[in-house]
């Protein structure tokens, strides 16, 4: 494995980027994560969309008896305010390679992802529950010492967190924005957070091989870390369909027949440990990306994601209608080129038999032949959860507006809302500003960021600094008319505001502050100076305004109060 594209020639970003549907800024953030797209590249992986992908329900034979801990219900995730929720143990399975770009996580999880897809499964039609939670433990294993360790290694990170050497910090929309804007591929790796990741991932696989020869849950936790407990709870929730008859049907049929791993199924613990092991040496950068990773390819991926959720439809199917299905599983196992066929075989067994829509069926996230693959339905209940009054104003046209949107979307983890907005920008044009500027606004108010703890708590007190800035929180919409009235009262006053500041406060209210045009400028133009500010409070009340709201805030504080 080489790492080339086929043209010999070592692949840039922006094709790699382009190979596995994912942001480019998920991919150059640090070293590791470059290895691991280089290695996912070569594999045939790639990202599904999420908020495309329709989740099929849960057969009730696979739901967790007694455990409502774990939050396994069956029932779809919902939208609120253009998020769509994910329920931890409902959406991932080990045993579906290909990963999942949910815009409303961090960059971190594209490396993260399409690693658990280099990493793969093991399960076995006898296994145990031990078994099945160490499996979950050791898939587990990697990704995680890659998100906490091996991807801080050259990553940028804000001056607040800048020389950790420790686990990674938890969200923080300055290192998403530095990480985003740097390009680490080239730099220098920090050995020490390599170490300590590779160190994690030795302790975390000597666990599992010490609770195969034990015959009991080796716990190793490192800090808030503690995969045996994940397992044992992924094991929990995944039991009844990992025991299942049709579960085992599927995997033999889409994961055997090529030796060991050579699909990404794992037979046996012991080879499945030694591989994560070797991949981890050179993910970690201490092993050469021509020791390299597995090699699926593209087709073989997608029949094997196909041919699960046709499993998940069978295992509520009985009679000729469980052996079709099984049939048609069958053909993706042993043909790649099979996938048109599938699909065209599911829809002449959806006419005989009361089936789930091949609609939601082959809405997977990604395109399919005959223009399957992307869930509009759910798509457009996301847009509607968000910008209710925009996609009221688009009428008739907005399913088609949809249509167009999915058909031309970049991979992105911007918030739906504003990922389409931006596109009705682009495709109506200067002629529909109404409809744009309602759209923007809508989705300022639907995403606008929680405001930050720090400058919370901190406010004007002690302000050191020679400018004031709008604080993490706060948006600048300027739509050039009265969106705010069209929004609140169904009518624009001509005479309105055409400028407003989006807010977020503590209490997760969002709030619209109209502006005039003079004071959006200055704040569209950048930090305002902070004694022009003073000098002006106490003739300019929209301006003192803001600041009593503590809208304004410094970039450095005081220890007296001046």
């Amino acid at each position: 494995m080489t790492g080339q594209s086929p043209s010999g020639r070592a692949p840039d970003l922006a094709e790699i980027a382009a190979r596995l549907r994912a942001p480019p800024a998920d991919l150059q953030r640090s070293p590791a994560a470059w290895r691991v797209a280089r290695l996912a590249a070569d594999a045939g992986l790639f990202l599904f969309d999420y908020e495309a992908r329709v989740q099929l329900a849960l057969p009730e034979a696979w739901l967790p008896l007694g455990r409502p801990d774990l939050g396994v219900t069956g029932e779809p995730p919902r939208w609120e305010r253009g998020r769509f929720g994910e329920s931890k143990y409902l959406a991932f399975r080990h045993d579906v390679l290909l990963g999942s770009l949910h815009a409303g996580h961090r960059a971190k999880w594209g490396a993260h992802e399409l690693c658990h897809g280099l990493v793969g499964f093991a399960w076995c039609a006898e296994g145990s529950l031990l078994f099945h939670a160490l499996a979950a433990r050791v898939a587990e294993a990697l990704p995680v010492a890659l998100w906490y360790f091996f991807d801080e290694a050259g990553a940028a990170r804000c001056e607040r967190h800048r020389g950790m050497i420790e686990l990674g910090p938890g969200y923080c929309e300055r290192c998403e924005r530095e990480a985003a804007q740097s390009d680490r591929r080239a730099e220098g790796e920090d050995s020490a957070w390599i170490d300590r990741g590779l160190a994690f991932l030795e302790r975390e696989l000597d666990g599992a091989r010490r609770s195969l020869i034990e015959g009991r849950p080796v716990f190793t936790p490192h800090g808030a870390i503690d995969l045996m407990s994940d397992g044992l709870a992924y094991a929990a929730a995944h039991a009844p369909r990992l025991r299942s008859a049709e579960h085992e049907r599927g995997i033999a049929h889409l994961f055997g027949g090529e030796g060991d791993g050579a699909r990404g199924w794992f037979s046996a613990l012991e080879p499945f440990i030694d591989h994560v092991a070797r991949l981890g040496q050179v993910i970690a950068g201490r092993a050469p990306l021509a020791a390299g990773g597995p090699v699926y390819g593209e087709a073989r991926l997608v029949a094997q994601d196909l041919g699960l959720r046709l499993v998940q439809i069978g295992a509520d199917a009985d009679g000729d209608c469980f052996a079709a299905l099984m049939g048609i599983v069958a053909a993706l196992g042993e043909r790649e080129p099979a996938i048109a066929e599938a699909i065209d075989a599911y829809r002449a067994l959806h006419e005989d038999y009361e089936l789930p829509a091949p609609e939601e069926v082959f809405a997977v996230g990604y395109a399919l032949p005959g223009d399957h693959g992307i869930g509009v339905a759910q798509l457009e209940a996301g847009l509607e959860s968000a910008l209710g009054a925009t996609m009221a104003h688009l009428g008739e046209t907005k399913t088609a507006l949809i249509r167009r949107f999915a058909a031309a979307a970049e991979p992105s983890r911007a918030p739906l809302a504003e990922r389409f907005a931006a596109f009705l920008a682009r495709e109506l044009g200067a002629e529909a500003r109404e409809t744009i500027g309602l759209a923007t606004l809508e989705a300022a108010i639907a995403s606008v960021p929680p405001p930050d703890p720090v400058e919370l708590a901190l406010g004007l007190d002690g302000a050191e600094t020679e400018t004031l800035r709008l604080m993490s929180g706060v948006v600048l919409v300027r739509p050039g008319f009265d969106a705010g009235g069209l929004l609140m009262h169904g009518r624009a006053d001509p005479r309105g505001p055409r400028s407003f500041l989006v807010r977020r406060d503590a209490g997760d209210e969002v709030g619209l502050v109209a502006l005039s045009e003079r004071l959006a400028a200055e704040l569209e133009a950048g930090p305002l100076d902070a004694a022009a500010v003073m000098a002006r409070i106490d003739e300019d009340t929209e301006l003192r305004a803001i600041l009593e709201e503590g809208l304004l805030v410094p970039d450095r504080w005081s220890l007296e109060v001046s």
